[in-house]
């Protein structure tokens, strides 16, 4: 739950330096509090926000896996 807390906080800054990975790490933390729907919903917004991210094509995959748990 605290780094779901920081994750959040530092996620909602626009010009946060390495924001992408910000939200890949932000998704996977609300994952493993159980929150799939709001991690799911993360990781789509990385994708569309950053569709050029090392990180674009994971979070695709880990939003899919997300929405399968919260089913």
């Amino acid at each position: 739950e605290q780094a779901v807390a920081l994750l959040k906080d530092i996620a909602a800054e626009k010009a946060a330096p390495m924001r992408d990975y910000v939200l890949y790490r932000y998704g996977y933390a609300l994952a493993k509090a159980g929150k799939y729907d709001e991690s799911s919903s993360v990781y789509k917004q990385l994708a569309a926000e950053f569709p050029d991210s090392e990180f674009s094509t994971d979070s695709n995959l880990s939003a899919g896996q997300a929405l399968m748990r919260e089913k």
